[in-house]
C-alpha cells in the first residue's frame, strides 16, 4: 500500500513538473519554419488550387473576382502567378466584363493583374449595347483605376462587325474601349 502511494505521488510530481515546463516555455521556441523549411529564393512559399479572390466596393457588391486553376505565391516579388486566370470586372452600370488567359500574375494587394499570352475579353449584350468580344495579348489590368491596357494587336468583334488596331485602353467601369493606332473596321450591313 505504501508503495502504491509512493508511486502515485511520484507520478503526480512528474506530471506537475512537465506541466510547469510546458506552461513556462517560450511560445516561439520550436515553432515556425526552420532554415531548412524556408523556401529557397525564387521558389513559391505556398500554392492554391481552384481558388477565387473577391474585391468588394463600398456598398458591399462584388467589384472584381479573380479565379484560377492554380496559384503560386512568390514572397520576394509579392506576386501570385496564376494558371488559367479568369477575371470578372463590374462596370458602374452593373455590366460584368470577363477576361481569361492561359497565364497571369497578380500583385500582393490584388490591385493589378497582368494577363499573359492570348487574352479574350467578353462583355455581354445589354439593353443599350451589343455583345462585344476582344482578342489581344499581354493585358495589364489596374483594378484600382478600372483600366485594362495593352500595346499588342487587338481584334474587337460585335454582331455589326469587326474592328482591328494596335494597342487599346479599356475603361471597364465606364464601358469604354479605345484602340490606340492602325484602326481598321469591317461592318456588316443587315
Amino acid at each position: 500500500m505504501a508503495q502504491g502511494r509512493l508511486l502515485f505521488l511520484l507520478l503526480a510530481a512528474l506530471a506537475t513538473a512537465l506541466l510547469g515546463v510546458l506552461l513556462t516555455r517560450d511560445p516561439d521556441q520550436g515553432s515556425g519554419p526552420s532554415a531548412e523549411e524556408t523556401p529557397p529564393p525564387g521558389r513559391p512559399d505556398f500554392f492554391l488550387e481552384g481558388f477565387e479572390m473577391v474585391a468588394y466596393d463600398e456598398q458591399g457588391a462584388r467589384r472584381t473576382t479573380l479565379r484560377g486553376e492554380r496559384g503560386e505565391h512568390f514572397p520576394e516579388r509579392s506576386e501570385l502567378e496564376v494558371q488559367a486566370p479568369r477575371l470578372a470586372m463590374r462596370s458602374r452600370t452593373g455590366t460584368t466584363w470577363r477576361a481569361r488567359a492561359p497565364f497571369g500574375v497578380a500583385d500582393r494587394q490584388a490591385q493589378a493583374v497582368a494577363l499573359h499570352k492570348e487574352v479574350t475579353i467578353h462583355r455581354p449584350a445589354t439593353p443599350r449595347r451589343p455583345r462585344l468580344t476582344v482578342d489581344t495579348r499581354d493585358l495589364h489590368v489596374d483594378l484600382e483605376s478600372g483600366e485594362a491596357v495593352t500595346e499588342a494587336p487587338v481584334t474587337a468583334r460585335q454582331p455589326a462587325g469587326t474592328i482591328r488596331g494596335t494597342g487599346m485602353t479599356l475603361d471597364y467601369r465606364r464601358d469604354q474601349l479605345q484602340l490606340h493606332a492602325d484602326v481598321r473596321g469591317q461592318y456588316e450591313l443587315r
